[in-house]
């Protein structure tokens, strides 16, 4: 008895297709020849329900020989101690921890330790919780062990590492692409983009038509690795692509190309809607810009707001559905025109980013405006866009879209990081507003974080302790990231001094203070043990 019969069977009609219920040697079969006597009807119904119990009744499990599940390699490092095994638990136990697992990770790799065999499995169930650099943290100190028992963890499929293939060799890339599922062909394509950008994009072109929209946009999106002008051709014929999907995908990656025609195209379109004029500076800011030798002049914006339906935009992947929240349709399409314009054209009004920026916070477009800058200059990766709008965290965090100035700032060198925090930080006595600055900033800053920066920290907090001040965003008894960071000689010196003080004054903060010197002494302990 064949399901595929029954299926007919029952779409057509018993009456207009009677089943077969022909006798054959399998228990199924046997029970089913049972049968003929009742009305087709029943017969139908009856081998329905036979059919179903037989294949809800499961399947002998298949026989892994040898060759098929090979026995786990052993580590080519020492395995970690008992005792950083312990702490290791610790940190995926509790999640007050978790912060910590890029510095203990980087502790084992620089005595060339891997995790011990016994907390593998924690290891997995972490990289499954975790992503970016805790999740890589993670896959760097499993081991030859770990990395093997990592591809027969089913839940592991998404981050199945490639197995060891001569990416040189073009039969086997080639077979291995056709073989492998999704996932493991992001996987490849995300390698070979590194080493031969070229020969990844033919491997795209080879199966595109029989991949799915979505499966398209999350192959296509690989390409962001070593992107370069040589793929512009693939990219701009993609976006005439059915699916939005996409085509979206494909505009995005050519909006990071400054040179490519979607960006020329952008070009053209803002010097239609936005035009910058020189205004004359008014009053007392007149007398302080001949002063101080500034400009005397300043930019003032005149936009006219995009259509709600254009076709060349649409085209190049700037549709008004996909405009942003807080905005119209046609600001969003404006601010998705400026994110896709080359950031070199700003610089043909004659003025520096600083003074347009100014300027843009005080136009009726703001958000639009400063969202598709924010936006582009992550797209470019441009450091002076980058350097410009971190001076003005407050616009980029009341205009941009959420996480935008954490991205900015980790464009940013270290010495600029602290430069920038160093500086809210004597501004925030006077602005208030400043701290939900600091708050992002202090989660971006590159770790670990010098003597001086550390220091900058632990005075605001001892003032934040002496005015007794509550509801704090900054200093929390949930928000201990930042202890991660700290050097900690300043740690081991201000610690003690702001518990006494928290207690001398009976302060809202003690409860928060005394958390903070509990992370300190497991993270003490954590790099002692990693120091033996």
């Amino acid at each position: 008895m064949n399901w595929d019969d029954l299926i007919a069977s029952a779409l057509i009609g018993s009456a207009r297709r009677p089943l077969k219920l022909a006798p054959d040697a399998s228990a199924l079969g046997a029970l089913s020849s049972k049968l003929t006597e009742l009305s087709p009807e029943a017969q139908l119904l009856s081998a329905a329900a036979l059919s179903s119990l037989y294949r809800k009744a499961g399947r002998t499990a298949l026989s892994l020989g040898p060759s098929e599940l090979q026995a786990a390699p052993p580590n080519s490092s020492a395995e970690c101690s008992f005792f950083l095994s312990q702490i290791f638990v610790q940190i995926c136990e509790r999640s007050e921890y978790a912060s910590l697992i890029p510095e203990f990770c980087a502790g084992l790799k620089q005595r060339n330790l891997v995790l011990h065999r016994s907390i593998l499995v924690r290891a997995l169930k972490a990289i499954r919780l975790h992503n970016g650099e805790k999740r890589q943290a993670l896959i760097e100190v499993l081991g030859e062990r770990g990395t093997w028992l990592m591809q027969y963890a089913e839940h592991m499929n998404k981050f199945q590492p490639l197995e060891e293939i001569d990416l040189d060799n073009e039969a086997l890339v080639q077979n291995y692409w056709e073989t492998s599922t999704h996932n493991q062909r992001l996987t490849l394509l995300a390698r070979l983009r590194e080493h031969d950008p070229a020969r990844a994009r033919e491997l795209l072109r080879s199966n595109w038509q029989q991949e799915t929209a979505q499966n398209r946009a999350e192959l296509l999106s690989k390409l962001q690795i070593g992107l370069s002008m040589n793929d512009e051709p693939l990219l701009e014929e993609t976006l005439e692509n059915r699916s939005q999907t996409v085509r979206l995908q494909a505009a995005d990656l050519l909006a990071r190309l400054p040179a490519s025609r979607l960006s020329q195209r952008m070009r053209v379109q803002a010097e239609h809607y936005i035009k910058l004029k020189a205004q004359p500076r008014k009053g007392l800011k007149s007398k302080i810009a001949k002063l101080f030798g500034e400009q005397e002049v300043v930019p003032a914006f005149q936009i006219e707001l995009p259509p709600e339906h254009d076709g060349e935009l649409w085209r190049d992947g700037i549709d008004g559905k996909q405009h942003v929240s807080d905005l119209g349709i046609r600001a969003g399409i404006l601010m998705q025109l400026i994110a896709a314009t080359p950031l070199d054209y700003w610089a043909e009004s004659g003025f520096d980013q600083s003074s347009l920026i100014t300027a843009a916070q005080h136009d009726e477009w703001a958000k639009a405006i400063i969202a598709g800058w924010v936006l582009a200059t992550l797209r470019q990766q441009n450091l002076d866009w980058a350097i410009a709008l971190s001076k003005q965290p407050l616009a980029v965090l009341q205009h941009a879209s959420h996480g935008s100035l954490e991205q900015l700032l980790d464009m940013l060198p270290r010495e600029r990081q602290e430069a920038l925090a160093t500086t809210i930080f004597l501004q925030v006595k006077e602005d208030k507003k400043l701290r939900n600055v600091l708050l992002h900033i202090m989660s971006a800053m590159k770790r670990p974080w010098s003597a001086a920066l550390s220091d900058g920290v632990f005075e605001h907090l001892h003032e934040v302790i002496t005015n007794n001040e509550h509801n704090n965003t900054l200093f929390n008894p949930h928000n201990l990231d930042w202890l991660a960071a700290v050097d900690m000689e300043r740690a081991h010196y201000w610690l003690p001094q702001l518990l006494e003080l928290a207690k001398q004054k009976q302060a809202f903060m003690l409860n928060v203070i005394e958390k903070y010197v509990r992370f300190y002494e497991f993270r003490n302990r954590m790099l002692k043990e990693l120091s033996r």
